[in-house]
Formats: C-alpha cells, structure tokens, sequence
C-alpha cells in the first residue's frame, strides 16, 4: 500500500476546484459553534438524498454508509472487488444495505461526503465492540484496495476513529507537549497543507509563511519541507502527537492551517478534507464556510 507523496496532479485537480472564501470568517469560526452553523448543519443534512439520511441512524446502515463513502466512483472493476471486500470482512448484511445505497453515494459531490461521514457516529457506537473492530478493520482494507491512498480516504479514518475513539475513552487525551516541543509535526502539517494546492514552489512558500507568521519566535523556527517529505504517512505520525499539545496550541494551528489553505481567498475539497481531519484530531470544532 501508498501513502505517497503529493504528485502534480494533485493540486491541477485542486485548483480547478477552488472556492471562494473569506479567510477572515474561516479564522474567525475556529474553536466556535455559533446558531448559524447548527442551521447550515441541519440545512446540509436536509440537502442530503433521503435514502443516505435514512442510513445515518441504524448501526448496520450506517457501516455500509461508511464503507460505501470509500467505493471508488470512476473504476466500475474495483468497485465491485471493493463490495465483494466488504461482503467478506463485514457481512452480507453491510454488503445487500450498501447495495441500495450504492447509486446515490456514487452521485454525492466530494464536498458532502466528511459532512455525511460525521452524522454516522451516535449510531455506529450502538455496534458491538467486536463488530465495530471488523468495520475499521474493513474501512483500512478498502482504503487500500487500491494500493492508493488519497486525502479524502485519510481524512475519513482519521475523522472516523477519532469520533468513536473519544466516544469509547473521553478523557484519553492528555496535553503533553508544548510548540517547542512539536516545532517539527508544525512543519510537517504546514508544509503539506502549503504543497496541497501549490504546484508552483514559490506559491508554497507564500502560503507557508502565511500560517508559520502564527508561530512568530518559536525555536526551531518552522520551515517548508520539500515536496517528497510532504506524504500522508508522514501526517498521519505528526497528527497523532498535535493531538497531545494544549487547547490553545491546537487553536493556533487550525488558525495557521486556515490561513495557509486560504491565503488566496479559495479553498478547494481537498483541503476541506484535510481541515476536517485536523480539527477532528485535535477535537477543536470548525466549521468550514465552503463545504
């Protein structure tokens, strides 16, 4: 399996998908949960196919609705290995449900499918323990069923096991680590977050320096890592140990995230995913004004 580095036509496909928005409001909604956002919520999930709001509230369907936000929407032959997959590690219960859920998951614009994924967690914490270990265990197998992982594929098992892991241990997280401390994992997000919609270096540059200017002084200073340094892999490891700094650390990146992935004034769905899958590593809540 790949968890590779960025590649060209990652941020072609980025940019020809950018949407305008106000850094300033983006900044501004960290670490908030205003009446607004609670009516775009429900207004989003109205928006919703009614078939896949249905599937939100059941443990059984709600796993297919899970595994069936991981089927490959342009390769019809690894499409059907992946159903077969999920048929073999989940059941042919999870399978026949993702079955008729299948056409309007394959129809669900890209932007909509992290939103969708969030309102799964009440129900697939009413899973036994055992079965809830066989459906991450067949989330990781159709992540890689491809020997490819994409930001979006991340950013669903990031998301997904951080939601059910706080459910199962909510006091499991405790501030270890200072800026000093995790000086390099800054570098390491940023850096990705600067490369993912910048093909051009000096572009990057800009877009890091914008969000380090929040870390100002810290030593050693933060820096833009090449792009071969820049992989999911290595996000993944630099996640997981952000997850243990102070509250008000965690603030200051998604600030400094928010203001790098916007610092030309669009956002694309790529980096909304990697936003999602920030905040809800760092269980700061961020509502994303272009989703």
């Amino acid at each position: 399996a790949s968890i590779g580095t960025l590649q060209p036509e990652h941020t072609e496909r980025a940019q020809a998908l950018r949407l305008p928005i106000d850094p300033r409001t983006l900044v501004a909604s960290i670490g908030t949960l205003q009446p607004e956002h609670t009516e775009r919520a429900q207004a989003l999930r109205q928006s919703l196919p009614l078939d896949l709001r249905e599937a939100t509230r059941a443990p059984t369907t709600a796993a297919a609705l899970a595994c069936g936000l991981l089927l490959d929407t342009d390769d019809e032959s690894l499409r059907n290995r992946q159903h077969a997959l999920v048929a073999r590690l989940a059941g042919a219960t999870i399978a026949a449900e993702l079955a008729t859920l299948k056409t309007s998951l394959l129809a669900l614009p890209q932007e909509a499918r992290l939103s969708l994924l969030l309102l799964t967690p009440p129900a697939l914490r009413q899973l036994p323990p055992a079965d809830l270990d066989q459906l991450l265990a067949t989330l990781d197998e159709l992540v890689h069923a491809n020997h490819h992982v994409s930001l979006f594929e991340f950013a669903l098992q990031k998301v997904l096991s951080r939601h059910l892991a706080l459910a199962a241990k909510p006091t499991d997280s405790h501030a270890r680590y200072s800026p000093a401390d995790v000086s390099a994992e800054l570098s390491q997000t940023l850096s990705y977050a600067a490369r993912l919609a910048n093909a051009d270096a000096d572009q990057a540059l800009t877009a890091f320096n914008v969000g380090a200017a929040i870390f100002a002084g810290l030593h050693p200073a933060l820096k833009l890592l090449p792009p071969e340094a820049c992989s999911l892999l290595v996000l993944d490891t630099a996640l997981d140990r952000l997850a243990l700094t102070h509250g008000p650390v965690k603030k200051r990146l998604l600030t400094a995230l928010a203001l790098t992935v916007s610092h030309d004034g669009a956002i694309d769905p790529n980096e909304a995913d990697l936003l999602r899958a920030l905040a809800a590593t760092l269980d700061c809540p961020m509502p994303l004004t272009a989703d």
